[in-house]
């Protein structure tokens, strides 16, 4: 039996899962999915025998003292994924441009 880790890069797969699924201009809160479940679909459906080994989570966190909502928000996530042996986050602080929020578009994870 083949063992199987998944690799998700979370923001890639929220934002084509929210054009997907979701009209244009749908809540950005919506759209979110479960890493555990889509590597249990993943592993379902391939043609050999499999198990899925671990799910690795690969995401920003934002800064509390930036967006102290959507950081709470962004443990919170991380912490009910990772309630599964098989959930894996990793995450990397994002960096913000000095004029933040006005140049919100150029946010990136630090490395």
């Amino acid at each position: 039996m083949d063992r199987v880790v998944v690799f998700m890069d979370y923001q890639n797969v929220h934002g084509w899962a929210r054009r997907q699924f979701l009209p244009y201009g749908a809540d950005p809160a919506e759209g979110h999915v479960s890493p555990l479940k889509v590597g249990e679909l993943l592993v379902g459906r391939r043609r050999r025998p499999s198990e899925l080994q671990e799910v690795r989570v690969y995401r920003g966190r934002p800064n509390p003292e930036r967006q102290s909502g959507a950081a709470r928000a962004n443990d919170r996530q991380s912490a009910d994924w990772e309630r599964s042996s098989k959930v894996r986050v990793v995450r990397r602080n994002l960096m913000y441009p000095a004029d933040y929020p006005q140049s919100r578009q150029s946010r990136r994870a630090s490395t």
